[in-house]
């Protein structure tokens, strides 16, 4: 091999770590920015929507990039519409007014839906107007809903009624006694506090 193609070769094998080298370093900051745009989206999913998070630099520059020939037209376009928006900021408000108005709502699961049955007695078992042994006479039975993790399952207690039979002649005494629930912040409603809990931290 001549020197002269000795020093092609050379020349050629420079030119491609050259361009080998600047390669690499265009995919280091290609990657660099979809980590930064990969932890942004990951923030903003499952981060605290109520915290403020600093952005990267690097996803500033990006974004300020992408958006600076819109920014100016967005501003004007903000400024015409400002009262159009009032109004439907006011529109939107009522009809969320009109929707918590709505307390009647039913809670449809759908018929395969894994039931619980929970049983409770009565605490006492004796009359209080003439002490004698309450009888069995059926049982109140209400479906509530709870979340377990990844599915729904309807709870339905089933609360023991008994009744005086002693006392059926006297009217007004021989009243029904029905099994207690355990006590619940939600009162009558049919929402579980799981369920509940699970609605609040979805809507922070």
């Amino acid at each position: 091999m001549t020197n002269d193609k000795l020093l092609e070769k050379i020349q050629h094998l420079e030119n491609q770590i050259e361009a080998l080298n600047s390669r690499i370093e265009d995919d280091a900051v290609e990657i660099a920015r979809w980590k930064d745009l990969y932890f942004s989206e990951k923030d903003r999913r499952y981060g605290r929507k109520s915290e403020n998070k600093d952005i990267p630099n690097s996803l500033q520059l990006l974004l300020f990039d992408e958006l600076e020939n819109t920014v100016e037209g967005a501003t004007e376009e903000a400024d015409k519409d400002f009262s159009n928006k009032e109004d439907s900021q006011k529109k939107t408000k009522v009809r969320s007014y009109i929707r918590t108005k709505s307390k009647n709502a039913t809670l449809t699961l759908p018929a395969n839906s894994p039931v619980v049955d929970i049983y409770h007695d009565v605490e006492k078992s004796n009359c209080e107007h003439c002490g004698s042994e309450l009888s069995d006479i059926g049982e109140f039975i209400e479906d509530k809903v709870t979340f377990v993790p990844s599915r729904y399952v309807v709870v339905r207690p089933h609360r023991k009624q008994q009744r005086c039979l002693n006392c059926l002649a006297d009217e007004g005494t021989n009243k029904i006694v029905t099994a207690s629930l355990d006590k619940s912040p939600l009162g009558g409603s049919i929402c579980e506090p799981s369920l509940l809990a699970y609605i609040i931290t979805h809507k922070m």
